[in-house]
């Protein structure tokens, strides 16, 4: 509509959404200390940290080319997991690969993809077509897995090759 008064209220920080044409309250977005919080997270780790509704995810992102992609001087992408569940739902990190790579991992300088575990796989990784994760290093481990009560690396594919390697605890 046209320019003119509108009545805004928040709380200092936070983003504000209108609720009506000429009306606002705060988002979920809020700006603290040079960090972006959004839906109240409890951590502080990064410039951007988003907490997921009770079973739902935290970043879903869709492409048609890379989903997410992250670069830095140490882990490009990490991801930790505190759940008390099993298996995927327990995944620091979880790639599906359709028709392509559900994880790939690539280093000039040490590991293309670094796994560890203290209570189950270390890496699983599944495949309907294809490999089910891929990783190249050239000055380091391709694929570096640890786990001390389950498999290290565990790998299935239906049209490749798959990978089983016992834990160093087992």
């Amino acid at each position: 509509g046209p320019p003119g008064d509108a009545n805004i209220n928040g709380t200092s920080g936070f983003l504000v959404k209108f609720n009506t044409p000429t009306s606002g309250d705060n988002s979920i977005i809020k700006q603290e200390n040079n960090t972006l919080k959004i839906n109240s997270p409890t951590g502080s780790g990064g410039k951007l940290n988003i907490k997921g509704d009770s079973g739902a995810y935290g970043i879903y992102s869709e492409s048609d080319f890379i989903g997410i992609f992250g670069q830095a001087e140490t882990y490009g992408l990490y991801g930790s997991s505190s759940s008390s569940s099993s298996g995927s739902d327990a995944a620091g990190i979880k790639g599906i690969g359709i028709a392509g790579y559900g994880v790939w991992g690539e280093s000039s300088t040490g590991d293309g993809v670094y796994a560890a575990s203290t209570s189950g796989n270390g890496l699983k990784a599944e495949a309907t077509t294809g490999d089910g994760l891929f990783s190249t290093s050239y000055s380091g481990r391709g694929v570096h897995a640890i786990s001390y009560t389950g498999d290290a690396i565990k790998a299935a594919s239906q049209t490749s090759d798959g990978v089983n390697a016992k834990s160093l605890g087992a």
